[in-house]
């Protein structure tokens, strides 16, 4: 079903290629009606047709991020309680959030290891430490932060009371791009959000274990940023 759909907009580009090349003859005959005017007429036409191209690169775009999500559903079992808990769960994730950036966190904290033990007591595959884990959760540390979904809930969770906090005292935090909002949660996930607050938000005075960190996710960047 979704090759089709991929097809159809294949189909539409193409159509709409074809009226791009003819569009100032087809317009030629209805000049008349804005004789007088600054009208842009061609010029107007030009941008429908470069807009319709973008919607269609777009749809494309998305339809290939969704074949490859399901992919994952089906391969990776750790993308698969990452997705089962955005889709089921009542909470309100900001787009920025992506299941993908979820993914790299698990990637980078514990190499995939839903048993890893941190050197200051960290657990699981998201390494939640107690203080974080009670901020977010009433149920006991010890015995539920190896469980893998809450483990991953937990750690949503917790970016989810980084970006409150972010939104409370950030300046115009909703004006930052994507790529910028991340960069704050993943500081404020390693070294602290109170931490960088303290620091003015600057990230370069982060010690360097938390410069790393952040160098890491820039890598993947792109593979993590919303549709």
């Amino acid at each position: 079903m979704i090759k089709k759909y991929v097809l159809a907009g294949a189909i539409v580009a193409g159509m709409i290629t074809v009226v791009n090349a003819g569009a100032p003859a087809v317009m030629k005959p209805y000049m008349p009606i804005f004789k007088g005017t600054d009208f842009p007429v061609e010029d107007s036409l030009q941008r429908i047709v470069r807009e319709s191209k973008d919607g269609i690169r777009s749809i494309e775009n998305k339809v290939r991020r969704l074949e490859e999500e399901q992919e994952l559903v089906k391969t990776d079992e750790i993308y698969r309680t990452i997705y089962s808990i955005y889709n089921n769960s009542r909470l309100n994730i900001p787009p920025y959030l992506t299941k993908n950036f979820l993914r790299q966190i698990v990637k980078l904290e514990s190499s995939d290891y839903w048993k890893a033990v941190g050197s200051m007591g960290e657990r699981g595959y998201t390494q939640m430490t107690k203080e974080a884990w009670y901020e977010v959760s009433k149920e006991n540390f010890e015995k539920n932060a190896f469980i893998p979904k809450k483990n991953i809930t937990a750690s949503i969770k917790y970016f989810l009371l980084i970006d409150d906090f972010c939104r409370r005292n950030y300046p115009n935090w909703q004006k930052l791009s994507d790529v910028e909002k991340i960069r704050m949660a993943v500081a404020s996930y390693n070294g602290g959000k109170e931490n960088l607050f303290m620091l003015n938000w600057d990230i370069s005075k982060m010690k360097p274990i938390t410069k790393r960190y952040v160098e890491k996710i820039n890598k993947v960047m792109d593979s993590i940023l919303p549709n």
